[in-house]
C-alpha cells in the first residue's frame, strides 16, 4: 500500500522476494502482491514504489512461515515377533506407563509378557509438535525355551533341640533378607512361630537378580524362671568349688546369666534374684538362647565358636530356592540341667514328696500371729524353695524369721517367695522331724482360719528341696489342725490343669477310708463352690465342672480329709 503527493496519483510497484533471509534474491516481479509459496522460516519481501513525478521509495517486509500441524501417523497393526534366545524384543512404551513424550525410543518384553501387549507409538517434529497412536505387540514363545520368572523366593528350613538332643517347640523364628534388587535396594523382614521341633519359613516375592544375604535367627519369651529353681544354685555353687564341675559349654551359656563370660557367684545372686521376684529379666541374656551348635561341646569356654544366627549369601537370584540345615541349640538361661520340658511347661523333677506342715487356727482381725512352717521328717537339705499368697485385703506379712533377709520376698499382690541357701554354699544342713523351716509373721486384716488368709502357691515358685546327695525332692505344704504327725492321712496334689479353661481334676491320696470337703472361694472370699466327697483309700481324683467358675480370673481353693488341709490358687482362662 502506497500513496504519493504528486499531481498524478498513479503508482507503480515492483518487489524483489529473498527465502531464507541470506541475502541472495530467488523471486522479483513488478505488481503489488506476491502470490507464492515461501519455504519454513523467515524471508524477506523488498518493496520498490514510483510516482509519475519519476519519484521512488522502497521498504522491506519480513515474513515468517510455520509449520502448525502435528506430524500425521498410522500405526500398523498385527506386526508379531518370536521371542529369540535371549527372551526379548524392542518396543515403545507400553500403554498408561507414562505421560508426555518418551524419554527412549526402544522398548524390552520378556517372557512374562507372552500375549498381546498395548504400547503407546509417539513422533515429534522439528517444531516440537508431537502426536501419537496405539498399537500392540503380540509376544509369543513357540519354542517354550523361556520358563515366566516374576520374583524369587526362599524357603528355610531349620530345627531347634535342647543341649539333650530332645525336640524344643513354641519359638520364634526371625527372618531377614537385604541386599540389591533389579530396581534397587531391598529389604524385607518375616517372623513366624513354630509349634514344631522343625520349622519351614517361606520368604516370598523377593525381587529378581537379588545380590545380598539371608539372616535367621529364633527367640522365645516364655516364663523366665521355668525350669530355674535351688536346684541349679546349687549346681553351680559346686562347679565353682570345683565339687561337681560343669562338663558342657551349654552348660556355661546356662549359668553365666550375666554374660561374663565365666561361671561365678554373682550369676548366682542373679539369677536368685529373679527366683524371688525382685527382677523380672536376667542382667545380660533373654529367657532363651538360641546358639548354632558348637564344634566341641565339652570346651566349657568356647565363647570364640558362638554364634546365634545363620547367614546365607546370594548372588543374582532368580527363581525359588529351598535353604535348608538351619539347626538350633536351644538353652534356658538359668536351667543347669537343660531339661526344660518340649511344651515349654515347667520340668519334672520327681522324688519322694518332702512335707512342709503348719497348724491351721482362727485368727482374729487386727493381730499378728506366727507361722512356723515344720518338716515332717529327718532331712539334710542344701537348699529349698516354696510360694504363698496372700490377699493383701485379708493380711500382710510383716516378716520371715529362721532364713536370711535376702532369701524371702513379698510383692504388692501379697505373693511370698523363699528360697534358703545354706550359708556355706555347697554345704548341707541336718533338720530333725518337726524342725522349724521358717516362721512368717501375718497381721491378720480380717477374721478368718490362717487356711483362708495364707495360701501356698506352687505356680508362682514350685516347691523343692535339695538335699545333702545334690538330689531334688518336690516340697508340698500341708495345713492342720492339730500338731505335725509324723504320718499324713491324706495327700493332696495341684489341680490339673492349672490354668484351665474346662473341667478342673484335684488328685487326692488318703491312707483310708474318710471324707473330703473341696471348696472354692473368689479373691474377694466369697465361696462359689462346696461339697463332701465320701473318699475311699488310695488314689482317686475329685472333679470340678468348668460351669462352676462364673468368669476367668484367679480362685482360690481349699481341701481338707482329717486334720489335713491343702489351699491354693487356680486360674481360669
Amino acid at each position: 500500500m502506497g500513496t504519493t503527493t504528486c499531481g498524478n496519483p498513479t503508482l507503480n510497484f515492483s518487489y524483489k522476494v529473498d527465502f531464507g533471509g541470506n541475502g541472495s534474491i530467488e523471486l522479483q516481479d513488478a505488481g503489488a502482491t506476491v502470490s507464492q509459496t515461501f519455504p519454513i522460516g523467515l524471508s524477506k519481501i523488498t518493496w520498490r514504489a514510483t510516482n509519475g513525478c519519476g519519484q521512488a521509495a522502497t521498504c522491506t517486509q519480513t515474513i515468517t512461515v510455520q509449520d502448525c500441524q502435528p506430524p500425521n501417523m498410522i500405526c500398523r497393526n498385527g506386526i508379531t515377533q518370536s521371542l529369540d534366545n535371549n527372551c526379548s524384543m524392542t518396543g515403545l512404551r507400553r500403554a498408561g506407563t507414562g505421560i508426555g513424550f518418551p524419554a527412549s525410543d526402544t522398548l524390552q518384553f520378556h517372557t512374562c509378557d507372552q500375549g498381546t501387549n498395548i504400547v503407546e507409538v509417539w513422533s515429534r517434529d522439528a517444531n516440537g509438535l508431537t502426536n501419537s497412536c496405539s498399537n500392540y505387540v503380540l509376544v509369543q514363545d513357540n519354542s517354550n525355551q523361556c520358563p515366566c520368572i516374576l520374583n524369587s523366593n526362599i524357603q528355610a528350613k531349620g530345627c531347634a533341640r535342647t543341649a539333650q538332643n530332645t525336640k524344643l517347640a513354641n519359638y520364634r523364628v526371625n527372618a531377614t533378607v537385604q541386599g540389591t534388587g533389579a530396581n534397587g535396594a531391598f529389604s524385607v523382614q518375616k517372623t513366624a512361630n513354630s509349634t514344631d521341633s522343625c520349622f519351614t519359613l517361606p520368604i516370598n516375592n523377593l525381587p529378581l537378580s537379588l545380590t545380598g544375604k539371608l539372616t535367621l535367627r529364633l527367640s522365645r519369651n516364655d516364663n523366665l524362671t521355668n525350669g530355674v529353681s535351688a536346684y541349679d544354685l546349687i549346681l553351680i555353687s559346686r562347679h565353682i568349688l570345683n565339687l561337681e564341675p560343669i562338663t558342657s559349654f551349654y552348660q556355661t551359656l546356662a549359668a553365666d546369666v550375666n554374660r561374663s563370660q565365666t561361671v561365678t557367684t554373682f550369676d548366682i545372686v542373679e539369677i536368685r534374684k529373679t527366683l524371688l521376684g525382685v527382677v523380672d529379666t536376667f542382667p545380660a541374656v533373654p529367657s532363651w538362647q538360641f546358639v548354632r551348635p558348637v564344634p566341641d561341646p565339652s570346651n566349657i569356654i568356647a565363647f570364640a565358636d558362638l554364634k546365634d544366627t545363620f547367614q546365607i549369601q546370594y548372588t543374582n537370584l532368580s527363581g525359588d530356592v529351598t535353604a535348608a540345615g538351619f539347626n538350633w541349640i536351644g538353652i534356658k538361661s538359668g536351667d543347669m540341667e537343660q531339661n526344660t520340658a518340649f511344651t515349654g511347661a515347667a520340668d519334672d523333677r520327681s522324688g519322694p514328696d518332702l512335707i512342709f506342715t503348719a497348724a491351721d487356727q482362727w485368727v482374729e482381725a487386727g493381730t499378728t500371729i506366727e507361722v512356723p512352717m515344720r518338716t515332717t521328717e529327718s532331712a539334710h537339705l542344701s537348699a529349698w524353695q516354696m510360694a504363698f499368697h496372700s490377699n493383701p485385703e485379708w493380711a500382710t506379712l510383716e516378716t520371715i524369721d529362721g532364713i536370711p533377709e535376702d532369701a524371702w520376698s513379698v510383692d504388692a499382690e501379697g505373693r511370698i517367695r523363699l528360697i534358703w541357701l545354706d550359708e556355706n554354699i555347697g554345704n548341707h544342713r541336718h533338720y530333725a522331724s518337726g524342725s522349724t523351716m521358717a516362721t512368717l509373721k501375718l497381721k491378720a486384716l480380717r477374721s478368718g482360719y490362717l487356711s483362708q488368709l495364707l495360701a501356698v502357691d506352687p505356680e508362682l515358685l514350685p516347691g523343692e528341696a535339695v538335699t545333702a546327695a545334690v538330689a531334688h525332692r518336690p516340697v508340698l505344704f500341708r495345713y492342720q489342725t492339730t500338731g505335725a504327725p509324723t504320718q499324713l492321712a491324706a495327700q493332696f496334689f495341684a489341680p490339673l490343669p492349672n490354668p484351665s479353661s474346662e473341667q478342673v481334676d484335684f488328685p487326692v491320696l488318703l491312707s483310708e477310708n474318710g471324707p473330703v470337703v473341696l471348696e472354692l472361694y473368689t479373691m474377694a472370699g466369697q465361696r462359689i463352690f462346696q461339697k463332701n466327697y465320701e473318699g475311699t483309700q488310695g488314689y482317686q481324683v475329685f472333679m470340678v465342672d468348668e460351669a462352676v467358675f462364673p468368669a476367668s480370673g484367679a480362685y482360690c481353693w481349699k481341701i481338707a480329709s482329717g486334720e489335713v488341709m491343702q489351699t491354693g490358687k487356680l486360674i481360669r482362662k
